[in-house]
């Protein structure tokens, strides 16, 4: 029957069948946390050799793992890259993953959890090449799965319902440049002539085109999509410094202030549009230096529900702020730039989520430990004040046997503890493995606790306020220590209250044969604010 003479049904009046099969619609939608389609491009076919670029695959997985906590389900990602990634790829990234969520698990076992669920996964459409062809699809799929449609009809009736929009995230890395007039993104095979790059204003003319039921009033595939955009447009120069360049605008070209068109409401990009923007080696991998700046920044805060969706706790202006900073402290002539209307709503915020709950400091967990287990099977600490040792301390990376004793894995035994003088506190330690079976001097066992405290605390204030008689406390930089245990009657008690504000996880890390001083203090108000604090006591 033609549309026209269709009548248009309310919710309310859908027959049986046709409401069950809305419900079901609406159940699928609630299992959806997002679609992205992520480009990585690293070779370019026919291109100079100092054209060709190093980080894609590698930045493409670092957003992969940022959707993934997000909530978006895998299937709902496409990746592509040149060369394309490996389903083993994905699953090495799920794997680490897995462990962050759960580190107690063992590797066995989440791999071969990570295994199953991603049996069936479809990844022929998961993964393919960055072709201006398959990039084009990949926006186009993109730009339909970013509002989710329902359409029923029945003998002389319909029913159209857009239930919400989807969030998204297109991520770029790869080479920018100037093509007629606009800015563009350059494909796989883009060619010396530039003349299959993709201009922002075509880019964004698809997306826009993504729903072809939508109707004026109702979401548009751009309300909740975000674009990052690791590539430069200024004149292209060959790599320096061991980083490159990754622009491929002609030299002596000059810079459009801006694209025709942006690709969508909520862009960040790598540098202002008249700077270039570098790959390098950073944490062992070739990586955007924007990219990696990006998203260690934005781990750095959980996420929040926005509507059935997920946020970060971060908003635009901080998130740029950071990565500007982690930029600037590695020297990268770059100053990344947000063109958006909602710098200080959280970033992947959903358009119907009202709140605009951010933080400017970091949210996400931190789980400080005591002291560092070392680099072999276990340290041993020596803890000297006055002159004389006051606590052996054997610390445990693994489990292991040594004279006859019996050590469990992650936790602190001290022996021949003492009350420290009230003096300069000197901590020395040395790594040892337990098939050396070592000869070890540590006096009788006295107490041993966790590794890890169950609960670090946090205030914006010292916990005892300004008390300027409190013995026993020892602090260097932004460590504390506390020392508060005593022996009475053979039953040892009190706690070590270990304060932990310098961001590093462990107390005391460092080499074999190192050794650091705290400084006795009498004024708390040495503390700081805010800080980070554990009591541990004997067990």
């Amino acid at each position: 029957m033609p549309e026209s003479t269709r009548s248009t049904l309310p919710e309310s009046a859908l027959p049986p069948e046709a409401a069950a099969k809305l419900a079901e619609a609406k159940r699928v939608l609630s299992t959806v946390g997002g679609c992205a389609l992520l480009i990585g491009v690293e070779t370019y076919q026919g291109l100079a050799a100092d054209k060709q670029l190093f980080a894609g695959r590698n930045d493409v997985l670092a957003y992969w793992r940022v959707c993934r906590r997000l909530g978006y389900r895998a299937r709902h990602i496409r990746a592509l890259t040149s060369p394309v990634l490996t389903p083993d790829d994905i699953l090495h990234e799920e794997v680490h993953l897995a462990l962050e969520g759960d580190p107690h698990r063992t590797r066995a076992e989440i791999e071969a959890d990570v295994a199953r669920r991603l049996a069936d996964a479809p990844w022929g459409d998961m993964l393919g090449e960055a072709t201006h062809d398959a990039i084009r699809a990949g926006v186009a799929w993109l730009a339909q799965h970013l509002v989710f449609t329902v359409k029923l009809e029945g003998d002389g009736w319909s029913f159209v319902r857009e239930l919400t929009g989807v969030p998204g995230l297109l991520a770029y890395s790869g080479h920018g440049a100037q093509h007629r007039g606009d800015l563009a993104l350059c494909p796989s095979d883009v060619g010396a002539d530039l003349a299959r790059a993709l201009p922002f204003e075509e880019l964004r003319a698809m997306i826009d085109a993504g729903d072809d039921l939508r109707a004026a009033g109702t979401p548009h595939p751009a309300d909740n999509l975000t674009v990052v955009l690791d590539c430069c447009f200024a004149a292209s120069s060959s790599a320096r410094d061991g980083a490159r360049v990754t622009s491929l605008t002609p030299a002596g070209a000059a810079t459009p202030a801006a694209a025709k068109r942006e690709i969508g409401n909520r862009v960040f990009c790598a540098s202002a549009r008249d700077e270039r923007s570098s790959q390098a080696v950073l944490g062992g991998r070739w990586h955007g230096a924007f990219t990696w700046a990006f998203t260690r920044a934005l781990e750095q805060w959980k996420q929040a529900p926005s509507g059935q969706f997920t946020k970060s706790t971060i908003s635009h202006v901080e998130l740029l702020f950071r990565t500007r900073m982690l930029l600037e402290a590695l020297s990268f002539p770059q100053h990344p730039v947000l063109v958006d209307a909602i710098g200080n709503l959280p970033v992947f915020q959903h358009d119907s989520d009202v709140a605009d709950d951010t933080s400017a400091e970091p949210t996400a967990e931190r789980r400080a430990v005591q002291m560092d287990p070392g680099f072999l099977d276990f340290r041993v600490y020596t803890f000297t004040s006055g002159g004389r040792a006051v606590a052996r301390v054997l610390v445990t990376k693994v489990a292991g046997h040594n004279n006859g004793s019996t050590y469990a894995a992650d936790r602190e035994y001290w022996h021949e503890v003492a009350t420290p003088a009230a003096t300069d506190l000197t901590v020395g330690w040395r790594d040892y493995s337990w098939a050396a079976n070592p000869q070890l001097s540590l006096g009788a066992l006295c107490f041993q606790m966790n590794r890890t405290p169950q609960v670090w605390q946090s205030k914006t204030a010292p916990p005892y306020g300004f008390n300027f008689d409190s013995a026993n406390l020892f602090i260097k930089d932004r460590i504390a220590l506390r020392w508060a245990v005593s022996n009475v009657a053979g039953t040892w008690s009190g706690w070590l209250e270990w304060y932990n504000d310098s961001g590093a996880d462990n107390f005391f890390a460092g080499a074999a044969g190192s050794q650091t001083v705290l400084t006795a203090y009498r004024d708390e108000s040495r503390l700081w604010a805010p800080m980070h604090w554990a009591n541990v006591q004997p067990e």
